[in-house]
């Protein structure tokens, strides 16, 4: 230990030696200015409060804000996130199922439909079939939506339902120029609800 406080008093004494030795460190005053006030620094004073009243008030301040901004503001609220409106593009892509998810817009590419015997709710399904069979049928990307996509909505037909009506009432003298309705459907066959 006195070895190192000599160290430090030697060392103190060879910078305080260096800082005599330049010019602006010999002068007290340089320009009409005082060298003190011109190198002056601030520095901050620190005060050790020793109660136990002051101190408890003090940390419990300090806990409630810490859970006010991480527990509240942070983990609850989410108001560290920045918010923004969403600007951009959305595209939307579908396709038909295909083999290891390729395009079936490029040559060589193979479809990967499920066998139309295996489906419970196809007609054709080989096993225990459920209540509602139809008739199924394959459709691909293009055949889907035939007309393509021109407006910013897409529909994606599942199931197609074919109805056939015939005219059922004109309006006449005999039926007093009036009529329920001017068509009605026919009876049809493997549809999903029968006699419709």
């Amino acid at each position: 230990a006195a070895r190192a406080g000599a160290a430090a008093a030697g060392l103190r004494a060879a910078l305080t030696d260096l800082l005599h030795g330049m010019p602006i460190m010999r002068s007290e005053r340089i320009l009409g200015m005082d060298t003190d006030e011109v190198l002056a620094y601030s520095t901050k004073k620190v005060v050790w409060i020793r109660d136990r009243y002051v101190g408890f008030c003090y940390y419990s301040l300090i806990f409630v804000v810490i859970v006010w901004v991480v527990g509240w503001q942070i983990l609850w609220k989410h108001e560290h996130f920045l918010t923004k409106d969403v600007e951009g593009l959305a595209r939307m892509w579908y396709s038909h199922p295909t083999m290891n998810n390729c395009d079936p817009e490029k040559a060589g590419c193979k479809s990967n439909f499920t066998n139309l015997q295996a489906l419970s709710y196809c007609d054709v399904f080989k096993g225990p079939g459920s209540q509602q069979q139809a008739h199924c049928k394959y459709e691909d990307k293009l055949s889907l939506v035939p007309g393509g996509v021109t407006d910013e909505k897409l529909f994606l037909t599942t199931a197609i339902e074919l109805v056939t009506e015939v005219r059922d009432c004109n309006p006449s003298e005999k039926n007093g120029y009036y009529c329920d309705n001017t068509y009605s459907a026919e009876p049809g066959s493997r549809c999903l609800h029968p006699g419709v």
